[in-house]
């Protein structure tokens, strides 16, 4: 089991700490593209100072990476 201990930053939650159990890091999947889209947007969505083209930069970056290195992700 991997604990972390994870500070929020936002003005909702901030000076709260939470753990996070069992935590599993992986290698990224390319069944993985939709939920990172999404958790993207989300996390922009409200934000004054974004374009919100986040996840389409990320999308872009990703691609760069994978014709880079020969990698499916």
């Amino acid at each position: 089991m991997i604990q972390r201990t994870v500070v929020y930053a936002n003005e909702k939650n901030k000076g709260i700490d939470m753990m996070i159990q069992n935590l599993l890091i992986r290698d990224e999947k390319s069944s993985d593209f939709q939920a990172i889209s999404d958790v993207t947007i989300a996390a922009f969505e409200k934000m004054e100072i974004s374009n919100h083209i986040e996840q389409f930069i990320i999308e872009a970056l990703d691609q760069f990476n994978r014709n880079d290195s020969g990698q499916d992700c």
